[in-house]
């Protein structure tokens, strides 16, 4: 209930940063709030120790954050591509979704190069 109310403050105070001084509106907030949320409870299970995480997470965060930075960095090289609804709009989808698949080739090119050694599939089969 601590962690909760915790983020649950900290959010609220992230809201009043972020619209206030910085005039952004948006899901940023309750974004970095969920995540505090999750590491608060990851450390507050670890420390009772109700919770140990399995083998081969290491290398699963290890094949998140390569494929996440790949995804990201196609996403840097957008050249403004917002779509609205200008004339101009014909000509932004297919570089929008050009960019969308040139993201899914980088992402499978960096799950494909990163090092794993099977333990994932092998616990999905015993499932």
């Amino acid at each position: 209930m601590k962690i909760g109310i915790l983020t649950l403050v900290i959010t609220q105070l992230m809201n009043l940063a972020f619209i206030g001084p910085l005039k952004h509106a948006g899901s940023r907030s309750p974004s970095l709030g969920a995540c505090l949320n999750a590491a608060l409870l990851y450390r507050g299970l670890r420390k009772v120790g109700i919770y140990t995480p399995q083998p081969g997470w290491p290398v699963f965060v290890s094949r998140w954050q390569r494929q996440s930075a790949s995804w990201r960095s196609c996403g840097h090289y957008d050249g403004g591509c917002k779509l609205g609804s200008s004339p101009a709009r014909a000509t932004k989808l297919p570089a929008l979704l050009g960019l969308v698949a040139l993201g899914m080739l980088a992402m499978a090119r960096a799950s494909r190069s990163s090092a794993f050694d099977g333990a994932t599939s092998r616990a999905r089969g015993a499932a």
